[in-house]
């Protein structure tokens, strides 16, 4: 799903922050470009000269299609007849998986402290 998502796990958290669509109708268009900033959050001190922040992305496309289909039956005074059924069909798969290196922490992480990455 494409939106403001948030991923909780130890040591830290991370929230992904979407900017606004730039269309009219507020919505993003299957390959268009996303931008955005993505929030760390950490749950414990870490001391370090350089922390460096890697994301790893992966993204599935999911589709449904709905169809009508034409069904040819007897009813029980022997006459043809047909009736439309809609019917649905779902299909998922993946897209992509991708290591991202977001940049670097210089000065330690601090608990509770949040770091943005543009």
């Amino acid at each position: 799903k494409m939106g403001n998502t948030s991923s909780s796990s130890s040591p830290g958290s991370l929230s992904i922050v979407l900017d606004p669509p730039p269309s009219r109708n507020a919505a993003y268009v299957a390959g268009q470009s996303i931008s955005g900033s993505l929030y760390a959050q950490s749950n414990a001190n870490v001391t370090s000269q350089l922390i460096n922040v890697d994301a790893y992305i992966s993204g599935k496309e999911t589709s449904r299609v709905r169809y009508t289909d034409q069904q040819h039956y007897t009813a029980s005074d022997g006459e043809r007849k047909s009736r439309s059924v809609t019917q649905y069909k779902h299909a998922e798969r993946p897209i992509m998986h991708m290591a991202i290196n977001l940049g670097n922490v210089a000065t330690g992480v601090r608990t509770g402290a949040q770091y943005r990455f543009p």
